[in-house]
């Protein structure tokens, strides 16, 4: 039996806890608020869990260029190399890096070769040149590849003390969670 309910005021019934109480109308509330979840976030939530895993997979795409959701706000991996250099260096000039996103990384990293722009890039390119010559980055291979495996040893010794040590609420939180 259906129960008749008031409308919204626009001509439409209200909707009840009733009205998604069989699965089916579960499974598409579900369905509908978690693509609306996916349009709204985009790649946030994948990039929180595993970034270098998303990060490394979007730059495999065909065409080398991946659509990169961040929020409301969308922008592209570029993976291939060849394009990337045309974006950095042959055609820096027509991007523009003063956008929000880029004003926001700034206040964070400084106004460095990531995010400045035009003359001052330029200045701030020829003077870092040298330093990425090839064979001084050869050198830089085994200093990395020594600071990636401590890295690495830090978070196991890490993960293996929260295992062995879980958290343990404190008599303050016991408390708090306990009124």
């Amino acid at each position: 039996a259906l129960r008749e309910r008031p409308a919204t005021g626009h001509g439409q019934p209200r909707a009840t806890t009733e009205d998604i109480a069989t699965p089916s109308k579960r499974q598409r509330v579900t369905t509908v608020f978690a693509t609306l979840t996916r349009r709204i976030a985009g790649d946030l939530p994948a990039l929180v869990q595993d970034p270098l895993c998303i990060f490394t997979a979007k730059s495999m795409v065909p065409g080398g260029v991946a659509p990169l959701a961040l929020g409301l706000k969308r922008g592209f991996l570029i993976g291939d190399l060849a394009l990337l250099r045309q974006v950095l260096l042959d055609n820096a000039a027509n991007y523009d890096k003063r956008t929000p996103s880029f004003d926001a990384v700034r206040v964070v990293l400084g106004n460095g070769l990531l995010t400045s722009g035009g003359a001052f890039w330029e200045r701030q390119r020829r003077i870092a040149q040298p330093t990425f010559h090839g064979e001084k980055v050869r050198r830089f291979g085994p200093i990395l590849c020594r600071m990636a495996s401590d890295c690495v040893d830090r978070w196991e010794r890490a993960a293996t003390a929260l295992v062995s040590h879980p958290f343990q609420p404190g008599p303050a939180a016991r408390t708090a969670r306990a009124q």
